[in-house]
């Protein structure tokens, strides 16, 4: 920004200054929508940010540390910027952005920070990943199941509690992933390590069959399903042997004939500690029931001092506003923390452009 002042010496004469804007650093949310992956929402805000003349200042100063070292930048620079807690892909909700020295704030939301989950279960199927988008392992009966039984199960999952994570995911162990293991129905190593996590608040509605959600229909290989029985029974390698006969009765048997309608669905509200699966505790609660359940539905709605319903954006309010618009609200986050109303700033932005 370029300011002109006339000189009190001599007519005619001016004074230039150069005031430049603050470089963007600090912390803001956003809501991820549900299906892409939170570093997929984190490119596209990379890819935008970088081309925006809001940004020209701190690309130049991203540039500029790269003068005089051996290591030359490749390719066009980009803003420094990084999340503060993966989401799901299915998941959609707040999820806190970093941008430039904000990245160094991200560790305070990955480690002792609150988090709301709002979430769906459907009972009567069980996949590999425990949510909709998994191969179906198990069908079960859902025909006992009350309110009162759901009620009496949940008061088991509040507090300090143990989870065992996914089965099928990415952690490692032997420095192998444990999704190969199940590809090839390999027992694992160990039993997979058990977690404390605590669970602050817990609340659910009630059961009900009146909702659109469908079955998954895709069946899972026999290596799945036989990974996915030693895993629930706690077989390894180690005692494997002991076992050959149930494994391969489970590799070979049929997912449960019960049909594939849906059975009914659960919304249920928590409140929980940083390293908490809410697909394993959706999955938990339905071993807990007597049948099995996935997780259909979950939107994170708040992280610490972050929540969908005060201060986080829209992918959209950068990509399909302009920049005048947004600059100043991305700002006072940045500057001044999570405290303002995104709906006040708003307000106030209005009022001041009457006045």
């Amino acid at each position: 920004m370029i300011l002109s002042f006339s000189n009190p010496r001599g007519p005619g004469l001016q004074l230039i200054k150069t005031i430049k804007r603050p470089l963007m650093n600090g912390v803001f949310a956003v809501n991820k929508p549900s299906g892409p992956s939170s570093a997929g929402v984190v490119d596209q805000l990379k890819e935008y940010f970088s081309a925006s003349p809001i940004f020209a200042d701190d690309i130049k100063q991203v540039k500029g540390g790269f003068k005089g070292k051996k290591r030359k930048y490749k390719g066009k620079p980009k803003i420094k910027i990084g999340h503060g807690g993966t989401l799901d892909p299915l998941a959609q909700g707040v999820m806190v952005i970093g941008i430039g020295n904000g990245t160094k704030q991200l560790q305070n939301y990955l480690g002792a920070c609150s988090k709301t989950y709002r979430a769906t279960a459907l009972f009567g199927v069980a996949t590999t990943t425990y949510d909709s988008e998994g191969s179906v392992i198990f069908r079960s009966s859902t025909d006992h199941l009350t309110d009162e039984l759901v009620a009496q199960t949940l008061d088991k999952f509040r507090g300090e509690i143990s989870q065992v994570p996914p089965a099928f995911s990415a952690l490692k162990m032997d420095g192998k992933p444990l999704y190969e293991y199940a590809r090839n129905g390999e027992p694992l190593p160990n039993a997979i390590e058990a977690r404390q996590c605590k669970i602050d608040t817990l609340e659910a509605g009630k059961l009900t069959n009146e909702h659109g959600y469908k079955s998954p229909e895709t069946l899972a290989t026999p290596e799945e399903r036989k990974f996915a029985y030693m895993v629930e029974n706690g077989i390894t390698k180690a005692n494997e042997k002991d076992h050959e006969v149930d494994i391969v009765k489970a590799q070979e048997q049929a997912v449960e004939d019960v049909g594939t309608n849906p059975g009914p669905t659960l919304e249920i509200e928590f409140t929980v500690s940083s390293g908490t699966y809410i697909r394993t505790l959706i999955h938990d609660i339905g071993r807990a029931l007597g049948t099995h359940a996935i997780m259909v539905k979950l939107v994170r709605e708040s992280q610490g001092p972050w929540s969908l319903d005060k201060n986080t954006f829209e992918v959209s309010d950068f990509t399909d506003r302009d920049s005048s618009k947004w600059e100043p609200e991305l700002r006072h986050y940045l500057e001044h923390g999570p405290e303002s109303s995104l709906q006040d700033l708003r307000a106030k932005s209005v009022t001041d452009a009457n006045e």
